[in-house]
């Protein structure tokens, strides 16, 4: 496997995507750089002293590890603090590139072997990390705005659900404000959705110069207010965005058994929050990223992937629009209403 041939292959937008899986974004970027909190030695962040060289697209850390590596040594490194040690061949993956296409011979033992030790330490990692929590009183500056929250109104997420999960709108940056807290109500981040054209839709919020982020891998959008209802009936959906939780909240009211990664990647700390609440049963509701049946069927082996690592814990299923014509490009499978949902639902397959 050519290492150097891979990493060319990813530029700086694909960096600053595989970055925000884990819940970080830069703090800084020109042309030249990124700049990011001291991810490769902080589970929570750190100082801003983790350099991106976009030209040698390396990492220099200029604090604790005092060293050079590039994207795949990184995630090693962001992994280990998570209590994995992960091959330089998932830590490949995690960066969703398929490695398979730079083996000219493949050893499919060794593979196994992999597969076997990382399921080995799910198994065994109980490990809970605890995040630090916010001052609920910086929520205070927002504000509630029926009409600047009217276009999440139009999409399907009703006014009462907006103010069961504190959903607020910020005049100055003109964003709308996502709290996201634990298990036990703690105020850990605030996202915001923002509608100036300027980058990012979704990205933490700036206050006091303090960037108020959380590594999503730590923690599932919405346990907190469903966590009630998943445990009674010990079944949990899973979504990949806040959005989607809120429009099943709209339709189901106190029976949303649903949650969001923030992405698709599913960390040990997740698995162990379910756990936690007796779930036997996930439900993998991610986007519909496909077009055609043949991005739909590379899609699917991307998702059994993961629903195969969760199948050591779980009963696992997935939703899929197997006929493409029920969900639009990049629509979550609730965003069709509770009809279509349901459609997709009885459609699920099982791993």
């Amino acid at each position: 496997m050519d290492i150097k041939k891979i990493k060319e292959k990813i530029d700086s937008e694909q960096i600053k995507k595989i970055i925000s899986n884990y819940g970080f974004y830069p703090v800084y970027e020109n042309e030249n750089i990124l700049i990011y909190p001291t991810i490769c030695h902080n589970i929570d962040g750190g100082s801003h002293k983790l350099y991106y060289y976009k030209n040698s697209k390396l990492f220099v850390c200029y604090t604790e590890c005092n060293s050079s590596f590039d994207i795949f040594e990184l995630i090693q490194k962001m992994e280990k603090l998570r209590g994995f040690n992960i091959t330089i061949f998932e830590a490949i993956s995690k960066c969703g590139i398929n490695t398979f296409d730079f083996f000219e011979e493949v050893n499919y033992n060794s593979i196994e072997q992999d597969i076997n030790s990382l399921y080995s330490l799910l198994r065994t990692k109980n490990t809970e990390i605890k995040l630090n929590s916010l001052d609920q009183h910086i929520l205070s500056r927002f504000i509630f705005d029926k009409n600047a929250l009217s276009i999440w109104y139009k999409e399907g997420i009703s006014y009462d659900t907006m103010i069961k999960y504190n959903i607020k709108y910020d005049p100055i940056e003109n964003c709308i404000i996502i709290p996201n807290y634990d298990l036990d109500n703690n105020l850990i981040s605030i996202r915001g959705r923002f509608f100036n054209d300027d980058g990012a839709k979704y990205k933490p919020i700036i206050f006091n110069n303090q960037l108020l982020s959380h590594p999503s891998a730590l923690n599932l959008y919405g346990l907190n207010v469903n966590k009630n209802y998943i445990e009674s009936i010990q079944k949990a959906i899973i979504f990949e965005g806040e959005k989607s939780v809120l429009k099943m909240d709209s339709i189901y009211g106190n029976k949303n058994y649903s949650v969001a990664t923030l992405g698709k990647n599913i960390s040990m700390q997740q698995i162990n929050l379910l756990n936690k609440l007796k779930v036997k049963e996930v439900i993998l509701a991610y986007d519909a990223d496909y077009k055609t049946y043949q991005e739909l069927k590379n899609k699917q082996l991307e998702y059994i992937k993961i629903a195969k690592t969760l199948k050591t814990f779980f009963n696992v299923s997935i939703l899929f629009d197997y006929d493409r014509n029920k969900l639009d490009y990049k629509d979550s499978p609730i965003d069709k209403g509770k009809d279509i949902f349901e459609e997709i639902l009885k459609q699920r397959l099982y791993i």
